[in-house]
């Protein structure tokens, strides 16, 4: 989920990990804060990024809560089986919701790779490498 984080020096890795017992937190991809209008700024070390909890520290399970977070599982079936549609040469969808449907399924593609970076790197970290 996105939310806002005082942090005064991002990690060069561009993940950082909290442990708190079995309890992982994970915030990535720090950008900029969008200042709501009619404020005119926020505290310099004040970030937004994703972050996501996570019940364990294995690469599988911080994959998993990274890819969840976005995408729920009726969400990922939905996706899935537009998909398949959108391959299937005798489905009828029209041009337009083909391309839509590759789009859909190209976009978690992407979020599925950049969950399985981050998790390279929090595992890492974790390990203390």
């Amino acid at each position: 989920m996105k939310t806002l984080m005082h942090i005064a020096d991002i990690p060069e890795s561009g993940v950082y990990v909290i442990i708190e017992g079995h309890l992982v937190r994970l915030f990535f991809d720090f950008s900029e804060p969008q200042v709501p209008e009619g404020e005119e700024s926020y505290p310099e070390d004040l970030k937004a990024c994703e972050s996501i909890d996570v019940a364990g520290n294995s690469y599988g399970e911080i994959v998993s809560a990274i890819i969840n977070d976005h995408y729920s599982p009726d969400s990922y079936q939905a996706i899935l089986a537009n998909y398949e549609l959108a391959k299937d040469k005798n489905s009828g969808i029209t041009p337009e919701k083909k391309a839509e449907y590759l789009a859909e399924y190209a976009a978690f593609q992407d979020w599925r790779s950049h969950a399985k970076e981050v998790a390279h790197i929090a595992v890492n970290q974790i390990q203390g490498e």
